[in-house]
């Protein structure tokens, strides 16, 4: 896990906030997840899919490139 302050530098308190590494699968069921949940909203604009879907593009697309070079 990964702390989101600087480790050199003391704590001003105990609430460390820990973020776990996600892999790119996760990103893309959480985009998933993302873009059905705003199909749900009366005002969502197309602009919101449009970014959504261009996110999740780009993931598949690096995740593609990682296979072939393996």
């Amino acid at each position: 896990m990964i702390s989101v302050y600087n480790v050199g530098k003391e704590l001003e308190n105990d609430n460390v906030k820990l973020f776990e590494i996600v892999t790119r699968k996760e990103a893309i069921t959480a985009s998933r997840t993302l873009y059905n949940f705003w199909m749900h909203i009366e005002k969502t604009t197309p602009r919101v899919f449009d970014a959504i879907k261009k996110i999740r593009d780009e993931l598949q697309k690096d995740s593609n490139f990682k296979k072939r070079q393996i």
